[in-house]
């Protein structure tokens, strides 16, 4: 689930890695449903909106919307703005959620945003990548999930 820029909830439900998660029945021979993944979607229907099953299967809690609306931060720590470096370079940096939830990862960008890559940790965090050319001059960029 995530947030568009409009500020709808998005969320893939109907994926069939995950509708396969949810029960164990299928036309191609069982497979046993994840109670993890069941308990998640009636996590992500509280935030969706506070939807709730009339009943929930035992095992299943009933959940509650989140009331962290502060967005984690983070900090690139290394190298500094500017800095010379070696190959392969080495970004590390900090995160920090203030409103009450958890980071949940970083990603790490190298060209500006275009592309985004999973870093190593999550409130300290490292990223290693050797550019692709000699001059390299685009800054890392950090965000957080």
């Amino acid at each position: 689930m995530y947030k568009a820029s409009s500020g709808a909830l998005v969320f893939g439900a109907g994926t069939i890695q995950w509708s396969w998660g949810l029960d164990g029945n299928h036309d191609r021979g069982g497979s046993s449903e994840s109670i993890a993944m069941q308990q998640a979607t009636v996590n992500l229907f509280a935030d969706m909106g506070n939807v709730q099953p009339g009943t929930l299967q035992t095992g299943l809690a009933a959940a509650s919307p989140s009331t962290d609306t502060v967005a984690p931060t983070s900090t690139i720590t290394s190298p500094s703005n500017g800095a010379t470096v070696q190959m392969p370079v080495t970004v590390t940096g900090t995160a920090v959620d203030t409103g009450g939830g958890v980071v949940a990862g970083i990603e790490v960008s190298t060209d500006n945003g275009v592309t985004w890559r999973w870093a190593t940790g999550t409130t300290n965090w490292t990223y290693v990548f050797s550019p692709l050319s000699t001059g390299y001059l685009h800054p890392a960029h950090a965000r957080r999930r």
